[in-house]
């Protein structure tokens, strides 16, 4: 990040809530060998637990001058390595929260017992990738109290046992523990609508901007 400490410059957070006119204060201006450069503060929540994002912000605006409908009250899902949850009321972004979710996954793909069989085993079909995603999801929506860390090395065990191919756990993994996203979110209903939705249900998604805009 350009803005962050390891950047070029680094550049304050402005305080959530947040609206366009308290990130444009916020932007830091200075000389680069490129010309003049204008950095984006990003946002940080204090409360409970310090929250930050850096970049989203400036998707969530954008955002919400491709339907300005999202501004009175909306739930914006920002996908990424650091998902983001966040909530706008009334053209102000008022809560936020990052999900670690892809970094997670990225983790056990690579340095664990459930990704280094997958790997060597491959991709598999889209169909074999539909079902195992789905199996997690239907694992996770079971497993009660045990929650994700109760559940992920079923899907090794499952291999063990003959439930699953070699390339099975892998696959399996993102429908356990992208769930917990939703979930948590559900309980915090807030309703929305997006006229640019190129999807059908709640869930809708603007090309434009590459991100889903959760309505319930």
């Amino acid at each position: 990040m350009v803005g962050s400490r390891t950047g070029w410059q680094e550049v304050p957070y402005v305080a959530c809530p947040a609206d366009t006119a308290t990130i444009a204060s916020g932007i830091v201006r200075f000389m680069s060998d490129c010309g003049l450069v204008h950095l984006v503060p990003g946002v940080m929540q204090e409360d409970p637990f310090p929250d930050v994002m850096r970049g989203e912000e400036a998707q969530i605006i954008g955002a919400i001058a491709l339907d300005p409908s999202l501004a009175a009250r909306s739930l914006i899902v920002l996908p990424g390595t650091h998902c983001k949850w966040a909530r706008v009321e009334n053209g102000r972004v008022t809560r936020f929260t990052t999900y670690l979710t892809g970094e997670l996954f990225a983790v056990l793909r690579d340095h664990s017992v459930l990704g280094r069989p997958s790997r060597d085993a491959g991709d598999g079909t889209e169909a074999s990738r539909v079902a195992a995603f789905h199996r997690g999801v239907e694992t996770i929506r079971e497993s009660g109290a045990a929650g994700v860390a109760g559940k992920l090395f079923t899907a090794r065990s499952l291999v063990l046992c003959g439930g699953l191919d070699a390339g099975g756990p892998i696959r399996t993994t993102p429908g356990l523990t992208q769930p917990a996203e939703a979930d948590r979110n559900r309980a915090h209903p807030v309703t929305a609508s997006s006229n640019r939705a190129a999807g059908t249900g709640n869930c809708s998604a603007s090309s434009a901007t590459s991100r889903r805009v959760v309505s319930t």
